[in-house]
């Protein structure tokens, strides 16, 4: 199956958090958009490894997303190795995006800053045909970007997701055991109730800036070309 946009997250839930409404907005035109989840996120201090993947089927089924896969990296641990490296390759051989989305490569948590060292030089060895893998062809994205978890940055455009926004807030939720509190689970960050009114917030001042409701910010590693000035929004009015 090719993909038109291809995420990759460190831990199930980090997709949902960083740019589900991009994949909303896509899936809801009409676009194939599937998942990666680098680990089980067996670390986590709330939830279990069969609770984590029911979470994360539903989450997807919200997004519209078609296909979910995990690698099953040990958490805490990703190593930037030639193996690792090699099944971020297979997948990008297999579902060929013409969009990927990984974490910005300065972030809290170890796994996320580590994912951009993994998988951004293995989109560039994906499309070198002297590199066997598998059965598959060469294929390099034409875009990649990074979305933001916990550290901000500056970004090098907002997109517009007013309208996907509630249901990016509905995949998120499916994570019950991460970001709602319940008797026995230990507090963390995520379960503070105030988590939910950070993320809303951090998703309205991006909106605000360019003057929507609710915006979610992305960087490019490289500078975007654009054809003509018909589908960006105002910066100076």
């Amino acid at each position: 199956m090719k993909l038109d946009l291809l995420a990759f997250g460190a831990h199930p839930d980090d997709v949902e958090a960083g740019c589900g409404g991009f994949l909303i907005k896509y899936a809801q035109q009409g676009k194939k958009v599937g998942i990666v989840d680098l680990s089980l996120a067996e670390l986590s201090t709330n939830g279990t490894i069969p609770v984590r993947m029911e979470e994360a089927k539903n989450a997807a089924h919200i997004i519209g997303a078609v296909v979910r896969e995990n690698l099953e990296f040990p958490n805490n641990f990703f190593v930037n190795s030639k193996e690792n490296q090699e099944k971020i390759i297979n997948v990008i051989r297999k579902y060929k995006p013409e969009i990927v989305l990984l974490p910005y490569w300065n972030d809290r948590h170890p796994d996320h800053a580590a994912s951009r060292d993994i998988i951004f030089p293995a989109l560039f060895t994906a499309g070198l045909k002297n590199f066997i893998s598998g059965a598959s062809f060469p294929h390099r994205p034409k875009y990649v970007f990074f979305y933001q978890l916990w550290y901000g940055f500056t970004p090098t455009f907002i997109l517009d997701i007013s309208k996907e926004f509630p249901v990016k807030i509905d995949a998120i939720l499916a994570y019950q055991s991460q970001f709602v509190k319940k008797e026995g689970s230990i507090d963390t960050k995520d379960t503070n109730p105030a988590f939910l009114k950070y993320i809303e917030a951090r998703h309205r001042n991006s909106g605000y800036e360019i003057g929507v409701e609710y915006g979610e910010a992305y960087a490019s590693a490289t500078p975007l070309g654009i054809k003509d000035m018909q589908s960006l929004l105002p910066n100076y009015d």
